[in-house]
């Protein structure tokens, strides 16, 4: 029997914290779109336009103007949403 020590537990769950929900090649497809954010530290989803991507970080435009700049692993779901008049 192999009992796994409290470092080697420690490391193996380092490595799990590195999760990525996508990659910046994924949320490339949804530059200039608009959608809800799930993201991990806010507590509801907001709404807002993908304006730019990198390897570790997105930026999006809420609704309201102001912008948002997050690392990518804090991202837990996003989708697009409905067609709406006068919503650009």
């Amino acid at each position: 029997m192999i009992i796994m020590g409290y470092d080697n537990m420690k490391n193996k769950n380092n490595k799990n914290n590195n999760y990525r929900f996508c990659s910046k090649s994924q949320l490339d497809r949804f530059m200039g779109k608009v959608c809800v954010w799930n993201l991990s530290f806010m507590r509801n989803p907001i709404c807002g336009k993908l304006i730019e991507v990198t390897d570790s970080y997105f930026l999006i435009e809420m609704q309201d103007g102001r912008a948002l700049v997050a690392s990518i692993e804090s991202i837990v779901g996003f989708g697009m949403t409905r067609n709406k008049a006068g919503v650009q």
